[in-house]
């Protein structure tokens, strides 16, 4: 898929020289960026809706495993 953005001069300088230091494509570094934002990004709502829900019922103890099995599948794809 092809999207058009506009960027601050400085940001495409920066995007370019590191798609050339790591011998990548500048579509490459730029999907990654993206990907990485959206998976912070849902991660910290996720941790919003854990602190959220921690406040309103019980947690079992098995909520921190649940929570690494949870980041160890995704960190995995």
């Amino acid at each position: 898929m092809r999207i058009t953005v506009h960027v601050p001069d400085d940001l495409e300088t920066q995007v370019r020289m590191t798609a050339v230091d790591e011998k990548r494509s500048i579509s490459s570094v730029v999907s990654d960026a993206l990907k990485r934002y959206i998976d912070e990004k849902r991660r910290r709502m996720l941790g919003a809706k854990m602190l959220e829900l921690a406040g309103t019922a019980q947690i079992s103890s098995d909520v921190y495993r649940e929570i690494e099995m949870g980041r160890e599948d995704h960190d995995r794809t």
